[in-house]
């Protein structure tokens, strides 16, 4: 479900951000590109602060 999840996000972030784009073409792919991995980068980043903060999985981590 949170695979799913994620790939709607990115998939309604990507058609919006394509219907408003100006450009055309390669730009515009270029431009999509840069935006998909911008939002999984943040993406993967909420889910690292959530992961953090989640104080029953504190104790089932190994130390290294």
């Amino acid at each position: 479900m949170a695979f799913l999840f994620n790939a709607v996000v990115n998939a309604v972030i990507l058609v919006w951000a394509a219907r408003r784009s100006s450009f055309r073409g390669l730009i515009m792919v270029g431009q999509l590109f840069v935006l998909s991995f911008g939002a999984q980068v943040f993406m993967t980043q909420i889910e690292t602060d959530i992961f953090v903060r989640f104080p029953l999985l504190h104790n089932k981590l190994p130390n290294l």
